[in-house]
């Protein structure tokens, strides 16, 4: 700004991306962050794009926080494969950015078998509910191919109450038909289950699970080429009461965890902030979470799971504040991080991206 007889003008400028996308490479079902930073004055507004379609909302999850855009894809497909442009704008001007985003099918499994299922529990009941099946259909390819799950579906153990979420890849042409069933029975749609398909990935999602839902899963894919299945258990544990004297009630909780007061799933209560760092800088994120019984706090990058207390990750957690350090970053350093809390009442994330750029070599005359 510069001052006049007394008073401030602002002097605008054009928006300028101080970082800008990079080419990036997934796998169907990975999720994908892409992110860019920009300056301007007046702050730019930012768009995206997708071959010249424009995003908004529903599947794609955009967000600009003080000069950072980002544009997150929870679970992709070949669908998301293509070019994908940013374009920032103000009174000043614009510009935009661009980066091809190549989606890749993982090799496929030569033997094409189901998973192996751990035996049910003998505590089964049948949902009574009836309507009709629950099915998707698989978009048409340009080859023929029978049905092939390119990513199984794996058992999973949660709490009553918490939801669960049954996924798989598959790929096939002619159309073909997807229909679940539960212990060898056909699922019957019914409130609190839903079904999803975005053309290569099969979902099936209990909001809240009850003992009744615990059993054999089937996902199976069929065509006039052939069939294929993929199958798995969810186990769910059954929560058991104490007693409160502080509020002479009943509450659930599980065996593992000692409770005082009310059981409270995980919340993030101070959320992780986006950071652009220096390469060799050390890094810090921060976050503060709570819950009861005390959640257990881990760390992923990319979504893999961090390797704390070596030489390079640090990590403390004192019940409240969840710190990950870093000593000193390199350029593999840049990727999403998550700070994931868990207790047996549920889980909670909070996600930020880690942007390293080159260090500024300039020396000052």
């Amino acid at each position: 700004r510069r001052v006049h007889g007394g008073k401030t003008t602002r002097i605008d400028s054009e928006p300028q991306f101080n970082l800008k996308l990079k080419d990036r490479q997934f796998e169907i079902g990975d999720k994908i962050r892409l992110s860019c930073s920009v300056t301007g004055t007046p702050p730019p507004t930012v768009e995206w794009n997708k071959e010249g379609e424009p995003l908004h909302g529903g599947r794609y999850g955009i967000r600009n926080d003080h000069g950072m855009c980002n544009l997150v894809i929870e679970s992709c497909s070949m669908l998301d494969d293509g070019v994908y442009t940013a374009t920032a704008s103000n009174s000043a001007g614009r510009t935009s950015c661009s980066c091809k985003l190549s989606v890749t099918v993982p090799p496929p499994d030569v033997t094409d078998t189901p998973s192996t299922v751990s035996q049910p529990s003998q505590k089964l009941k049948k949902r009574t509910s009836f309507a009709e099946p629950l099915t998707c259909t698989v978009s048409e390819k340009d080859d023929k191919l029978k049905p092939m799950f390119i990513d199984q579906l794996s058992d999973i153990q949660v709490v009553e109450g918490q939801s669960a979420v049954l996924q798989c890849t598959v790929l096939g042409d002619p159309r073909s038909n997807i229909q679940w069933t539960f212990n060898g029975q056909q699922l019957i749609e019914q409130k609190g289950i839903s079904v999803s398909f975005d053309g290569t990935i099969a979902k099936l999602e209990i909001t809240e699970c009850v003992i009744d839902d615990e059993g054999e899963y089937c996902c199976i894919a069929t065509n006039s080429e052939g069939e294929a299945s993929t199958t798995a258990a969810i186990f769910v544990d059954e929560k058991h009461f104490f007693f409160s004297e502080s509020t002479d009630r009943v509450d659930k909780v599980d065996d593992d965890d000692v409770v005082e007061g009310d059981p409270r799933a995980p919340k993030f209560i101070v959320e992780i902030d986006d950071l652009i760092i220096q390469d060799g800088d050390p890094l810090r994120l921060k976050c503060r979470v709570t819950g009861n019984p005390q959640p257990k706090v881990k760390w992923l990058k990319d979504n893999k799971e961090i390797e704390i207390n070596n030489e390079d990750f640090k990590a403390h957690y004192d019940g409240e504040e969840a710190i990950l350090e870093i000593a000193e970053v390199y350029p593999e350093d840049e990727g999403e991080y998550v700070a994931v809390a868990r207790n047996v009442v549920g889980e909670a994330e909070s996600p930020c991206f880690v942007m390293v750029e080159p260090r500024d070599t300039k020396v000052d005359q």
